[in-house]
């Protein structure tokens, strides 16, 4: 039978996707990583997005096929297809939230009540196969939705809304920098799924596909200049700011310096808590972080120092600190130069 040329375009896109996705998931499966959470989500979005696309292509294809059942399986896949985009937007949902918090704990919290929808799901989904509650397939063989499928589509809404959400947070929190390390997949995905809803085509799997292979870049990227285990920025990042700071003739600020010693990995989560808005947390090493800031006020800065050695001291830390005012253009370089320095040769060797 033939095809429209809705039907090849969408066997097309979905082809596309397929190659992108393996070819991304080889790539990777190559590197040398950590297995962290991260890692391991950004591992199911993969598997995800690659089931997605196989889905798709295989109910368009099948819808055209004259053989006994093939309707049936159609819309089996149809079904799956659906069940493969809400599980899909759940764990970029999961994705960004961990990006924002990196706690695990905070995960299982949060969002084990939010995957019981989708177990509810999967069941109506699988009952759909044999009725006609969320959609069928017409005898024009175009995908003919019922009132119950705009339950899903509400359900997949409310996914993004809190994905939304936790991307302004990151806009808010961090003056942008966490923010654009996500765009490279959001802005794909959300523009194939408005696509999705104004064309003849299924694009979307397309648009997960450039979104995936854009963020593992973007993430790659950042891996040079960011700390694995707590999320900070680390020294190569520091001296890359010191580099900039006179390239562009940057504006002051300060670096507050904490030393929790032994206790160091427990200090990490005081230091992020009470950092002030638009800061960037340096992971020097051994215990020890620096706090960048645009603030030069001394009061600020001692208030600052206070609230973490305040925390610390509910937990138990002994906590040391430091800070150095930093002037604008050749003198800021000259200024993170000799922190640089002096960190690195505090750290015992």
């Amino acid at each position: 039978m033939n095809f429209p040329q809705e039907v090849i375009t969408t066997l097309y896109t979905e082809g596309t996707a397929i190659a992108l996705i393996i070819g991304l998931m080889v790539y990777t499966a190559g590197l040398k990583k950590k297995n962290g959470v991260r890692e391991h989500i950004f591992i199911i979005l993969n598997a995800h997005a690659l089931l997605l696309a196989l889905s798709g292509a295989l109910s368009y294809t099948l819808r055209y096929q004259d053989f006994d059942g093939a309707l049936l399986l159609a819309k089996i896949a149809g079904n799956l297809h659906e069940l493969f985009i809400l599980a899909l937007i759940f764990y970029w949902m999961l994705f960004t939230d961990y990006l924002l918090y990196r706690s695990r704990d905070h995960l299982y919290r949060r969002y084990t009540p939010a995957f019981i929808p989708i177990l509810v799901c999967a069941g109506v989904l699988a009952v759909n196969s044999f009725t006609n509650f969320l959609f069928d397939i017409g005898e024009d063989l175009k995908f003919d939705p019922k009132p119950g499928y705009w339950v899903l589509v509400a359900l997949e809404y409310l996914y993004l809304i809190n994905t939304v959400v936790l991307l302004l947070r990151f806009y808010s929190k961090s003056n942008g920098p966490k923010f654009i390390r996500l765009l490279p997949f959001a802005t794909p995905f959300i523009v194939s799924s408005v696509m999705n809803r104004v064309t003849p085509y299924e694009v979307r799997s397309l648009g997960i596909a450039v979104g995936l292979v854009l963020l593992h870049f973007s993430l790659m990227n950042e891996r040079c200049y960011r700390d694995e285990e707590t999320g900070f920025y680390n020294i190569a990042f520091l001296k890359y700011i010191a580099g900039f700071a006179t390239e562009h003739d940057a504006s002051g600020g300060c670096a507050i310096i904490f030393d929790g010693a032994e206790r160091g990995d427990e200090l990490a989560g005081i230091v992020s808590d009470e950092a002030p808005d638009n800061s960037a947390v340096v992971n020097a090493g051994h215990g020890r972080y620096i706090v960048l800031s645009g603030a030069q006020s001394r009061t600020a800065i001692r208030l600052f120092i206070t609230a973490v050695k305040e925390a610390a001291e509910e937990e138990s830390i002994d906590v040391s600190a430091d800070y150095l005012v930093l002037n604008g253009g050749e003198s800021l370089e000259k200024s993170l130069n000799k922190l640089i320095n002096k960190t690195v040769r505090a750290v015992p060797q």
